[in-house]
Parts: C-alpha cells; structure tokens; sequence
C-alpha cells in the first residue's frame, strides 16, 4: 500500500509541468518587457495588460494578473459590441435606442463566456526587485482575444 502511495506521487510530480498555468514567466531585470510599456496594437486582435499586487504566493499575483487582463479584455470588448450595435442600428435605420441599449445588455451577459473561450495570456511578468511598479513582487499579464472570433461567438 505504501508503495502505491508512493509512486502515485511520483507519478502526479512528473505530470504536473504538462497542467502549467500560461506561458513562461519574465522575472525582474532592469527594465520591464516591451507589451508593458507598449501594449500591443491590432486591428485582428484586442490586447489588454492585467496586474496584480504582491501576494503571498508568487503564483496567486500571477494568477490574479491573468484574471485582471481578461476582466480588461471583457470590459473593452462590451465597449466594441455597443459601437458595432449602434453602428449596424444606425445603418439600417430600424429600431430605438432602447432596443439597441436592451441588446447590447443581453450580449453582455455572454461576452464573459466568450473571453474565457477565446482568450490567451500572450506573456507574464513578475517585478520581482519593485524597479518599475515601486513594489516588489507584482505581477503582470498581457492577454488577447481575437476580435473577429469572438463577435462570431455572440448570439446574432
């Protein structure tokens, strides 16, 4: 029995790397990687820098980073399907705002569902040292979600 304990174990530490969480993590250095100071820019693709405060686990602030972009993604994408909606309700000329206003309410509820699905973190970023936040240990993630894929995840 015990030996079986054992080598579940050590089986469970051997795939562990395969379940990581996002890509690599860029730790400290001077200067922080470019899609810090520049966030990317894209007409096919929507990008968004989450961050978060140091934690107690180095992992959790990651974690939290990544949660923080996608929350941005989601926000910045609600603001796009409110123009692609008042922009098709003016073109046809059909409808209220009221209508459009209630439709883009609705699609809101789903735009969550639709950057989890088709998002990805691109890069993480740990200040390790607090060179470029102030405070060492805070973490950084650049997230994206392609615009096209995800306004043809919304219901019509």
């Amino acid at each position: 029995m015990r030996f079986t304990a054992v080598a579940f174990a050590g089986l469970l530490l051997l795939a562990l790397p395969s379940c990581r969480h996002g890509p690599d993590v860029q730790s400290g250095g001077t200067s922080p990687p470019d899609w810090l100071t520049r966030i990317p820019q894209d007409n096919t693709m929507l990008y968004a820098v989450g961050m978060c405060g140091p934690t107690k686990y180095p992992k959790a602030a990651l974690d939290n980073a990544e949660e923080d972009a996608r929350a941005k993604l989601a926000e910045t994408l609600k603001v796009e399907i409110a123009q692609w909606h008042t922009a098709e309700t003016v073109s046809t000329g059909t409808g209220s705002g009221t209508q459009t206003r209630g439709r883009v309410s609705v699609l809101t509820a789903d735009i969550s569902d639709v950057v989890l699905e088709c998002s990805e973190i691109q890069a993480r970023w740990m200040d390790s040292d607090g060179k470029y936040s102030g405070t060492a240990g805070t973490a950084y993630a650049l997230g994206r979600v392609d615009r096209s894929k995800a306004k043809s995840k919304l219901p019509k």
